[in-house]
């Protein structure tokens, strides 16, 4: 069993820049748009839209990559670092290419990953948190949350503080989050399922934080949309997670490994998704 190894952190891929966007994604990103203004969507396109886990941060080959190659399909990945569902639903780029898509797999990412009723993230780096709203402050009037720069940290130290006051905020955000995607699905008019690469280190998703389940989607409408949910292999020869050591500090990235499980499952799940009726 494997789940982690240190090492120094090696070069972050830079991404690559599209004329008309501020952001950096993975990519390719090249001869996706223009089909669906032609008449109709490429049937076979898919593009994969989320944040770092879907850039692949310090990764040569994210999964995107290792599923293209082996499922033959035309694949395009818009992941961008640090992400959020902001970043996803204000760009042009990304706008322009989820509606000349076949089929969107969007990353599922933690509800707390966009400015709400509770507090404001950055319009970019939808991780870093910029300022609490008055109903934050009413669930958490002893808090002070100029000492919080990261969404991830506010959560973890919200639940630790009162984790009722936790529970009402997480399904406030969750409601709020839930109308956001109803908004997306109009927006890109593209069928689209969800990825959830649940490695454990989302606070706003699995029960741990109380965050967003496979039972939660259910009970907010969302059950009907396709789910992958791929977890680390806890039994694998290798490592799972990179515990890199770098000039920003300490962090923990999906390895290779982890990579290529989840493109392996999308092997066996994407393509069928392809023809089926679900996909509307």
């Amino acid at each position: 069993m494997s789940m982690g190894f240190q090492l120094a952190a090696p070069l972050r891929e830079e991404g690559l820049s599209v004329r008309g966007s501020a952001l950096r994604f993975r990519g390719p990103v090249d001869a996706v748009a223009g089909a669906r203004f032609q008449g109709k969507a490429q049937a076979s396109s898919i593009l994969f839209l989320g944040g770092s886990e879907t850039f692949g941060d310090y990764v040569a080959r994210p999964f995107t990559q290792r599923f293209a190659r082996k499922s033959g399909l035309s694949v395009h990945n818009l992941g961008v670092f640090s992400a959020g569902w902001d970043t996803l639903a204000r760009d042009p780029v990304v706008l322009k290419h989820a509606r000349s898509a076949g089929l969107i797999v969007l990353q599922l990412m933690g509800p707390q990953y966009r400015s709400n009723p509770y507090f404001q993230v950055h319009p970019r780096r939808n991780d870093r948190f910029l300022a609490p709203a008055a109903p934050l402050r009413q669930l958490f009037p002893q808090v002070d949350f100029t000492r919080f720069s990261f969404v991830g940290h506010l959560m973890t130290s919200l639940q630790r503080q009162d984790v009722y006051a936790h529970r009402r905020l997480q399904r406030g955000l969750q409601q709020a989050w839930r109308h956001h995607i109803s908004d997306l699905m109009r927006l890109y008019r593209t069928p689209l399922v969800f990825l959830w690469v649940d490695h454990g280190m989302d606070t706003g998703l699995g029960d741990r934080a109380a965050g967003l389940t496979k039972y939660r989607l259910a009970e907010l409408g969302l059950g009907a949309v396709p789910l992958l949910r791929v977890p680390p292999d806890l039994f694998s020869d290798r490592p799972m997670f990179l515990h890199l050591d770098g000039a920003h500090g300490a962090m923990t990235v999906i390895s290779g490994a982890y990579h290529q499980r989840v493109a392996d499952a999308l092997l066996h799940w994407v393509p069928p998704l392809l023809s089926a009726d679900r996909l509307h």
